[in-house]
């Protein structure tokens, strides 16, 4: 531990027997004062050992120094608890899909005519016939359950007419990515649209693959998925 001679400076009571110490120190080991002062070499001694006497008794007289403490102000010596990731809050979905945990569609970066925003659900997405069209990420909340098979999921973008038709060949669908508890963004379909006169809104749809299947929606890939979420963003 590093001496502390704050006392020195402040007049504390121990800093008079440590400058009478080592007033005497200095008599008795520089020589020419002492001839001075006629000191014989016996006086010089004694000098010597009151005057490491004084020093001693002075710094042992200091009062300890409190030990630093962190930045954060714990306590030294004790352990903090670690930190525990908490579970996100998803907005319910709308989904028929009832396997736990169910995966909610937070968010989308879309990019019209090159222009990238953030759409969160629920929001409109600003685009008219003739803009071009693109999903560059989706963002996913998955909720962490006890009893959670999260497995897999992608999400699939249909174009509907104003008849209410799905506009087949403008179908699109992520790639399917494994679930992480949290948030988590997956790529978009890469694919660029120019909406047509006669589109009305894009389907957005997450399928979800709990492990091990045995879902109850036999027409999801024979029980293998079910539809967790659905969004639908209207044309302007």
């Amino acid at each position: 531990m590093a001496l502390d001679i704050s006392p020195l400076l402040i007049g504390h009571p121990a800093s008079l027997l440590v400058l009478a110490g080592l007033l005497l120190l200095l008599l008795a080991l520089v020589g020419r004062i002492g001839r001075m002062l006629e000191l014989s070499r016996v006086r010089q001694r004694w000098a010597l050992l009151i005057g490491a006497g004084l020093t001693l008794s002075g710094l042992l007289l200091y009062p300890p120094t409190p030990p630093e403490q962190p930045s954060d102000g714990t306590p030294l010596g004790s352990t903090a608890a670690p930190t525990v990731p908490q579970t996100p809050e998803c907005r319910a979905t709308s989904g028929p899909g009832d396997t736990p945990p169910a995966i909610a569609i937070d968010a989308l970066l879309v990019e019209v005519n090159r222009n990238a925003w953030l759409i969160e659900a629920g929001q409109p997405l600003e685009a008219k016939p003739g803009d071009l069209l693109a999903i560059e990420s989706v963002i996913l909340c998955v909720p962490t359950t006890t009893d959670a098979r999260a497995g897999s999921a992608h999400v699939e973008f249909t174009p509907v007419d104003t008849q209410g038709r799905t506009i087949t060949p403008a179908v699109a669908a992520t790639r399917a990515r494994p679930l992480i508890p949290g948030r988590q963004t997956l790529p978009g379909p890469g694919k660029e649209w120019r909406i047509g006169a006669d589109w009305r809104h894009l389907s957005v749809t997450l399928v979800h693959y709990p492990d091990g299947g045995g879902t109850a929606n036999p027409d999801c890939e024979q029980g293998a998925c079910e539809i967790d979420d659905r969004l639908i963003l209207p044309f302007d």
